[in-house]
């Protein structure tokens, strides 16, 4: 690896949000993710369609130092649904290597996020979203 490589940091999502399998417009979903490296929280947002489907992009960060330096990744990512007052967590995960798709082994993030439904949590993630075969 070089100094000017991208670490990514949070690979693309795309999901879709239900309630009671009704497609949710306008849902605020939050993403953001801490790198221990450097200590930072960084985040973003968007707002589901019609369709109750939102997209985030794929978040990189240039590697530097930590590119030449043995080290293990250590990287807290969430993400978080705002809707009618309330707020739940869909998505929450600790990525430990800088691949694309390196949080489920190579597969893409792809989301089913169901509002009535309880969180759950497995030896990968945790949260009200499960994984769209």
């Amino acid at each position: 690896m070089s100094i000017f490589s991208k670490n990514v940091m949070f690979s693309e999502v795309i999901g879709k949000l239900t309630l009671n399998g009704v497609p949710i417009k306008g849902a605020e979903i939050e993403r953001y993710y801490r790198w221990s490296w450097d200590d930072k929280k960084e985040e973003d947002k968007t707002i589901t369609d019609e369709k109750g489907i939102f997209k985030l992009p794929q978040k990189d960060k240039g590697g530097g130092v930590s590119s030449v330096i043995p080290h293990e990744p250590v990287i807290f990512q969430q993400i978080t649904i705002k809707y009618n007052g309330e707020e739940y967590v869909a998505w929450q995960h600790t990525k430990h290597n800088y691949d694309k798709n390196g949080e489920l082994k190579g597969k893409p993030l792809s989301l089913i996020c169901e509002l009535s439904k309880a969180p759950e949590g497995n030896d990968i993630y945790a949260g009200i979203c499960t994984l769209e075969n």
